[in-house]
């Protein structure tokens, strides 16, 4: 009986503690534009560009090896690409343009 309690209790606790661990929230939306919560402040809107729209833009100026893309709260594109055989910074503002970001 005790062993059958052990295992039982065994059992819940190492269930428990596996549900606990794979538990994720849902991103919290904003509910003035309905857009994923992503640290930048009340009212800035995201616009509609995309990674794959900033890698054509970069990729258009004469670099390679795009990387790293990510996006800014201001929509400006920041990546890592090649150029020269060396890397660079490089950021695609909203109007499109690729410049170069010094460090």
């Amino acid at each position: 009986m005790m062993r059958n309690i052990i295992a039982a209790v065994a059992i819940l606790a190492s269930a428990g503690f596996a549900a606990g661990a794979t538990a994720q929230t849902a991103p919290k939306l904003d509910s003035k534009w309905s857009q994923v919560s992503n640290n930048c402040e009340f009212g800035e809107r995201i616009d509609g560009s995309t990674a794959a729209d900033a890698r054509r833009r970069i990729e258009a100026a004469g670099l390679t090896n795009v990387r790293d893309l990510r996006k800014g709260c201001d929509n400006v594109w920041h990546a890592t690409a090649s150029a020269g055989g060396g890397d660079i910074n490089v950021a695609v503002s909203p109007g499109g343009e690729v410049m170069r970001e010094t460090n």
